[in-house]
């Protein structure tokens, strides 16, 4: 347990305090752009007790992606560390180490950091703090540039410095005569009809249902959940774009594909099974991430999945119950779960389209 001195202490007696609470400021700076050198940067998060009481709070910190590393180097360095803070402000640094950037790219990779301070015995809810930071790769856009053309510099002295070359040889060609073979049968087809082509057999497929059954699997997810996510957002076409560009049979808009596909190993959203695994991906991430918070129920997945996880982590800071979610996450979350009486599909559905939806193997 790491203790610390504070500055501006209020020295009000303890019978005029307000009550046991405390408040995070933005980490500072909210942004912060890595160096093409640096491995990492440090921010810093102020805390601010307003009684005269020290507070036992649990501070632990998490990107989008959960590739990050991030400590609290005064307490220790781990990643969830216990503070004893004492009445007033208390500054601390945070050090935050992104994964090893990209040799060459022409754009930097950005990471959405929380800090979450959690006080014990003070049955109060969590606190959080917002930052990013961007990893740019060593070779940018500028550097590509600059490479370019030095390197088209160089081409062009050795084009214009190279010897000449030397006057060729005569060469001797000697004429043979060559009988050709004597004409093959003609096939003959019936009058005013074109020769039979033979064409390859086509290859194996593979039911829409292994799919789900195998990508639901490697992220403990209900297969079945998945199909029927799948159902509600696409009808099963993988060819589908949705208004806000939202592609495939999950309806994946391009941020998200951008951030996870290269995660997954995938690279087209229009093919099925690569569209799959993103959107799976994406979700159990979505799961883990609200079940960390306390809210352990599909139900939230499902919503953050439709409304997105910034606006329904907003929505939870406020205390918001699930009957306030909008209306639009709300009927959609429900009617994936199969528990809204007048969703516009049901299972019966869903296994009809799943009877006759294959996918070619690749």
């Amino acid at each position: 347990m790491a203790d610390y001195q504070s500055f501006d202490n209020p020295s009000s007696q303890a019978d005029s305090d307000p009550p046991l609470d405390f408040s995070l400021a933005p980490l500072t700076p909210p942004r912060l752009t890595l160096s093409r050198l640096a491995t990492g940067g440090q921010f810093h998060l102020a805390l601010l007790n307003p009684s005269s009481k020290p507070l036992e709070v649990q501070l632990s910190g998490f990107d989008q992606t959960g590739q990050c590393r991030i400590d609290f180097p005064t307490l220790a360095g781990a990643a969830s560390q216990e503070l004893r803070l004492p009445p007033g402000r208390t500054v601390l640094p945070i050090l935050v180490t992104p994964p090893p950037r990209r040799w060459v790219g022409f754009s930097k990779r950005v990471y959405h950091l929380t800090i979450v301070a959690r006080p014990r015995g003070a049955g109060q809810a969590a606190r959080l703090s917002r930052g990013h930071i961007h990893s740019p790769p060593l070779l940018g856009p500028t550097a590509l540039t600059v490479l370019t053309l030095c390197l088209l510099i160089m081409a062009g002295l050795w084009l214009a410095y190279r010897p000449a070359p030397l006057s060729p040889s005569p060469i001797s060609i000697e004429f043979i005569t060559v009988t050709p073979p004597p004409p093959a049968e003609a096939q003959t087809t019936p009058a005013g009809e074109p020769p039979a082509v033979s064409e390859p057999p086509p290859g194996p497929t593979i039911p829409y249902e292994q799919i789900f059954r195998e990508v639901a699997a490697q992220h403990n997810l209900d297969w079945q959940m998945l199909a029927l996510l799948a159902y509600s957002e696409s009808r099963f076409d993988p060819y589908a774009v949705g208004m806000h560009q939202d592609m495939g049979l999950m309806q994946i808009i391009p941020a998200t594909w951008n951030e996870w596909a290269p995660q997954v190993g995938v690279s087209d959203p229009f093919d099925p099974y690569s569209n799959v695994r993103v959107g799976a991906a994406y979700l159990a991430f979505l799961r883990d991430y609200f079940a960390a918070r306390g809210y352990h129920d599909e139900y939230w997945m499902l919503v953050a999945y439709n409304w997105g996880p910034y606006n329904l982590e907003l929505f939870l800071e406020d205390n918001g119950h699930w009957t306030e979610v909008p209306h639009i996450s709300r009927t959609y979350a429900l009617e994936i779960l199969q528990t809204n009486p007048e969703a516009s599909f049901s299972w019966v559905d869903l296994e009809a389209a799943l009877a006759v939806k294959t996918v070619s193997q690749q």
